[in-house]
Parts: structure tokens; sequence; C-alpha cells
């Protein structure tokens, strides 16, 4: 008697996935401003006031700032320069 390896063959289902690429619109806003404001020098006003009468100057605005720091506990340090 002579003994020869013999081959199972077996099949297994198994679970996969598929990479599907499909085309799609890309949608993209285009959106525009426009400025109904125009920064001008003084000198520049009364010649766009004469171009078009409808222009309405905005008032000026200036904003100070006024802070204070007091210093509790000064620190003096002696810049001495030796020869």
């Amino acid at each position: 008697m002579i003994e020869v390896p013999v081959e199972n063959k077996i099949y297994v289902e198994r679970e996969y996935e598929t990479l599907i690429e499909k085309p799609y619109d890309v949608i993209r806003e285009n959106i525009i401003n426009k400025d109904r404001i125009i920064d001008v020098n003084e000198s520049q006003i009364e010649e766009l006031l004469n171009q078009n009468p409808n222009l309405e100057v905005l008032p000026v605005f200036i904003n100070y700032e006024r802070k204070n720091k007091y210093v509790e506990k000064p620190i003096y340090i002696d810049n001495i320069i030796e020869k």
C-alpha cells in the first residue's frame, strides 16, 4: 500500500468591500461684495460730491483710548559705565 497526499479544497465565502468612485458636482459659492463705503481724503470730498450729489458723507469718527498705568513699586537700575 502506497500513501499519496491528497489535497482538500474548501471554498469559504468571505466578506469583501469594493470601492466605487462616482463623480459628483462640486458646488462653490461665488460671493460678490459690493461695498457702498469708500475711504477718501478730505481734499477729495468736494470733488466727489460735485460728481454725484446723492452721495452721503458720514460723520468723522475718532476713537481715543487712554490707559493709565500705575507702578506701585518702581525699580531703579544704575547704569554705571566703568572706564
